[in-house]
């Protein structure tokens, strides 16, 4: 599935932007690839605390949520979405709020959890965004499988 785009990647070479050759490391393959992936994602980690590009923070809330490290962008994360309540990058928004959801579920922290999915959700609507819902969607149903049951 992924031949197609590591041959793109190949081509680029050191022309590949870090970010892109991290997501595609530790979403792609994470159990395989991402081990020598996880040292220039760690890297990247303290620029969240200035980051200010709201897509540029979701990105790396990406990768991080596929090797267990949401806990490390929160901060980030909320900022996105603080930003987003202020009238800036909506979409950013939504999806910070289901990546904190998705950092929150596997806490087993369900209020914090639930609040996410349903601003995340809240907003998709509001918007227009339905694409943007799965996210969300899919993680009420896992909190309703194996949360506290009360979604």
């Amino acid at each position: 599935m992924y031949a197609p785009f590591d041959a793109v990647l190949s081509e680029l070479g050191s022309r590949t932007p870090e970010l892109l050759w991290v997501i595609r490391r530790t979403v792609g393959d994470p159990a395989r690839t991402a081990p020598e992936a996880l040292d220039r994602l760690d890297a990247m980690l303290p620029g969240l605390e200035s980051e200010a590009n709201p897509s540029r923070i979701v990105r790396i809330g990406i990768a991080c949520a596929y090797v267990d490290r949401l806990a490390s962008c929160r901060a980030a994360l909320w900022r996105v979405v603080d930003n987003g309540r202020a009238g800036g990058a909506i979409a950013s928004a939504i999806e910070a709020l289901f990546l904190l959801a998705n950092d929150g579920f596997f806490a087993g922290e369900w209020d914090r959890t639930l609040a996410a999915i349903e601003e995340g959700l809240t907003l998709c609507d509001d918007h227009g965004y339905r694409v943007l819902t799965w996210p969300g969607v899919f993680l009420r149903g896992l909190s309703t499988l194996l949360g506290d049951g009360r979604t």
